[in-house]
């Protein structure tokens, strides 16, 4: 499945503060992570003053990019580096702009990341870096609205893949339908999800969005036709397709696409639900012409008249390349095909192997109600590299010294494999090469299995021909730490303790050391399964298939804060671990109980002690400078009481109608008096967190008090609350 452009343009803006006319609204693709860096605008820096490049990839000082916007330009690292080094700078948001094109588009890889991206055009990027130069402190802001602007339809997508297939030299794509600048509904739940947006619409692209079109299509054409079989449903929507699609050249001229480029052409719904007669193959190809291929090469076609009349179905070849050594036949131009029958054609591929070239061309189907395109394709390669592309390895994550595969595969300027090309495996930036080929196969494909560097970062290799320059390859990626769990490192998030165990539906928090390389605080009214690519998980002892992850509120490199899951409810024990991609730490055991209370404090402004997160009647913080009177009723937070009524599911708020009361009675002293709980349990609209309304015993002592909870014989660690 390919792609091709929509219509209209969907882009965001950069607004320049007091900018002139060229640069107050500067078209700009926001990048898949974090949209926005606040409500009012920012300064511009320049990172070429700090790094004379101006690409952002190396460290750039802390504190050098303190609530600025960084401007840096595209290239030699991701985006994702860029962001973290202008991140850890004190950045706000990053400007990149474009090296040479003008063209934008979404950023990606920036899942989880908590300033915003935007990418520009190289002609605004340089008006930009000009007018900063000459007006220090600049300020401009990010506007993640989506603007439609007219734009050039049915060209061919920069991302979409082209062929033909690699070993068989099928035609690929075999179809094409729009992937850029979708208008989709989607979600505002999940802040993780790859579609997340609070408007619930985004502007969406990639082949992943052409090809549920066509899926759709294909169904409408089902519900229509229900007995057809798995190749007619192709061929109603691949050989009905328009073939008015545009492709782009090695110098970027506009051309006619190929059938390389775009199959039979761009999706037609109308069309394909318009026909009468229906090919198997939807596409022909005969291969790959080398020297020892016998001639003639044949294919058979068949054309099902679904019709209950006859049809007089009528073929012709339309060659769109030509060499005299070879040319593509029919064994015969029509037949008188019966309804519901079928007619069987052989076509031949005949004469002598041509020269290396990619021969393109239609076979046309007439006679039925909608005229049928099938294209055909053959490739005689030259057998001198003209490209190379990564199939495997690029983009990686691996953890110091591990193991990681390398894959790449060199065509020619037709797309034909290169079969015995010497090559050359490096390591650009650390790490060895373990073992690799020293040609490619004959598929063009060679390999090499790596050990990543020591260092932490980004990591490049490449490959190239023994005889250098292009081709090259350039596989990148990171070296990330993997997570270590601290074996005291995991207490109830109140209390600082493990005690006799950890509460289901509790929050505790988690130590130790590479969880991540993001500080980041959940942001919904609910907790995510992942959050920073941090996901934790459950695994009950001696029981297969008895795991569940744990919801995060919060991450750092050094420590994670997540809620219990309930359902580990009645268990005495679990095993826990947490993973980032493709690693995780060691797991531990650790000890479960059904309650594990404790007080959530906060450190007093005036008097600097640990208090009790306590709010009075008039739900005013309870401060030393305003402690609670004596007869009141006091709302005290707490973590672990343990199993409720009403109970919400893991990581959700909780109820107020009703509300999800303690099926266990707590005992609270305060003072050493005893008070009387009016309510515990969760405290609505929020996730796992308990309150305690309790009754401030009319003869407790004043001043800071020792309160204390205790539930089934479980005491809590003791807490202090202000008692006037």
């Amino acid at each position: 499945m390919g792609a091709t452009t929509n219509s209209r343009v969907l882009l965001q803006t950069v607004r320049v503060e007091n900018g002139p006319a060229n640069l107050r609204q500067i078209d700009a693709r926001l990048g898949n992570g974090a949209q926005t860096f606040g409500a009012g605008p920012a300064p511009v820096a320049d990172v070429a003053t700090l790094d004379t490049t101006g690409l952002g990839c190396s460290g750039l000082g802390a504190g050098a990019l303190t609530n600025a916007v960084a401007l840096v330009v595209r290239g030699e690292c991701s985006f994702l580096q860029k962001l973290t080094n202008a991140q850890r700078a004190g950045a706000v948001g990053v400007i990149v702009y474009q090296q040479s094109s003008n063209a934008v588009f979404v950023a990606t890889g920036l899942e989880g990341t908590t300033i915003p991206l935007a990418m520009i055009g190289n002609r605004d990027g340089l008006r930009l870096k000009e007018y900063v130069a000459a007006n220090r402190g600049a300020r401009v802001s990010f506007d993640a609205a989506l603007r439609a602007v007219e734009a050039t339809a049915d060209d061919t997508a920069i991302f979409s893949s082209q062929g033909p297939s690699i070993g068989d030299a099928l035609v690929k794509p075999e179809l094409v339908a729009v992937g850029t600048d979708v208008y989709a509904a989607t979600q505002n739940y999940d802040p993780n999800g790859d579609m997340f947006d609070l408007s619930r619409f985004r502007s969406v692209e990639g082949t992943s969005f052409s090809a549920p079109m066509v899926a759709g299509a294909v169904a409408l054409v089902k519900q229509r036709n229900p007995a057809l079989t798995p190749a007619g449903l192709k061929s109603a929507v691949v050989n009905t397709a328009d073939p008015r699609v545009t492709d782009f050249d090695y110098q970027g001229r506009p051309v006619e696409a190929r059938a390389v480029a775009m199959g039979a052409g761009k999706l037609d719904a109308a069309s394909a639900l318009r026909w009468t007669v229906l090919a198997n193959p939807a596409t022909v190809s005969f291969g790959q012409v080398t020297a020892n291929s016998p001639f003639p090469v044949t294919r058979t076609l068949r054309l099902r008249n679904q019709a209950t009349v006859a049809a007089n179905i009528r073929l012709t070849v339309a060659p769109r390349d030509t060499d005299a050594s070879a040319r593509v036949t029919l064994s015969a131009a029509s037949a008188t095909v019966g309804g519901g029958q079928e007619a069987v054609f052989t076509l031949r591929l005949e004469g002598t192997r041509p020269r290396a070239g990619l021969y393109e061309g239609v076979i046309r189907v007439e006679g039925g109600e909608t005229a049928l395109r099938i294209p055909y394709l053959y490739v005689v390669s030259d057998n001198v590299a003209f490209n190379a592309f990564a199939l495997e390895g690029d983009g990686f994550t691996r953890a110091p010294g591990r193991q990681h595969r390398l894959t790449a595969k060199f065509v020619d300027q037709f797309g034909a494999p290169v079969a015995n090309l010497r090559v050359r495996f490096r390591a650009e930036t650390g790490g060895t090469i373990n073992q690799a080929t020293e040609t490619t196969d004959e598929l063009g494909i060679a390999e090499a299995r790596v050990v990543v560097g020591s260092a932490l970062g980004d990591h490049r290799f490449s490959v190239e021909p023994v005889s250098g320059g292009d081709p090259k390859v350039t596989f990148g990626g990171r070296v990330v730490q993997e997570p270590a769990l601290r074996a005291d490192g995991i207490v109830n998030a109140a209390s600082g303790q493990l005690g006799r165990g950890l509460a289901p539906g509790s929050y505790i928090s988690l130590f130790g050391a590479s969880f991540t390389d993001q500080t980041r605080v959940f942001g919904t009214n609910y907790l995510p399964l992942s959050l920073a690519d941090v996901s934790v998980g459950f695994d009950v002892p001696g029981q297969t298939n008895r795991s569940f992850p744990g919801v995060i509120s919060f991450v750092s490199p050094g420590q994670i804060n997540i809620q219990v899951p309930w359902e580990l409810a009645g268990q005495s024990q679990v095993q826990l671990k947490v993973s980032n991609g493709l690693y995780s730490s060691a797991r531990l055991t650790v000890a479960l109980n059904e309650v594990s209370p404790a007080f959530f404090e906060y450190t007093d402004a005036g008097s600097g002690r640990q208090l009790i997160a306590a709010l009075n009647q008039g739900f005013q913080l309870v401060t030393g400078a305003a402690p609670v009177a004596r007869g009141e009723v006091v709302q005290m937070y707490a973590n672990g009481l343990g199993p409720v009524d009403n109970q919400p599911a893991t990581g959700e708020a909780a109820p107020s109608s009703p509300l999800a009361t303690c099926r266990i009675a707590p005992q609270v002293t305060i003072g050493g008096r005893n008070a009387t709980v009016l309510f515990a349990g969760l405290a609505p609209g929020f996730v796992g967190l308990y309150q305690v309304n309790a009754l401030v015993p009319a003869d407790s002592p004043t001043g800071i008090q020792p309160v204390l909870i205790t539930m089934n014989g479980v005491a809590a660690k003791t807490a202090s609350l202000p008692v006037r």
